[in-house]
């Protein structure tokens, strides 16, 4: 499977969950996610399988500290139910058809073997 196809994969599955899901930045809705590439390891025998990271970033509408935080929780738990991970980390997602300040975002990094 080519890189693409699977980010468009995970997007469409997040999206199935109840989380509209894009690849592409100028499509984020928010609250919503936004799939992107990350590093590519060609870490196995056979030709066609190889390791990625996802960057996954969770948004929503900057509505102060807490509540954005409880938002951003709601969807952190969504995707605690798709798939496995152990680190999240608090970022501010540029986005300026959103804000010109970014989003506030939660940065979520899924490693995936895709073959």
């Amino acid at each position: 499977m080519l890189y693409g196809d699977a980010l468009q994969d995970i997007a469409n599955t997040i999206t199935a969950a109840g989380i509209p899901a894009t690849t592409e930045p100028a499509q984020l809705e928010t609250p919503g996610a936004l799939v992107a590439p990350g590093d590519l390891n060609f870490d196995h025998l056979d030709r066609d399988t190889y390791s990625a990271t996802v960057e996954l970033y969770l948004t929503t509408a900057d509505r102060g500290s807490i509540e954005t935080l409880n938002d951003l929780q709601e969807l952190l738990e969504v995707i605690k139910g798709l798939y496995g991970f152990t680190t999240v980390t608090p970022v501010r997602l540029p986005a300026p058809n959103h804000s010109p300040d970014g989003l506030p975002a939660l940065l979520i990094e899924l490693a995936v073997t895709i073959s």
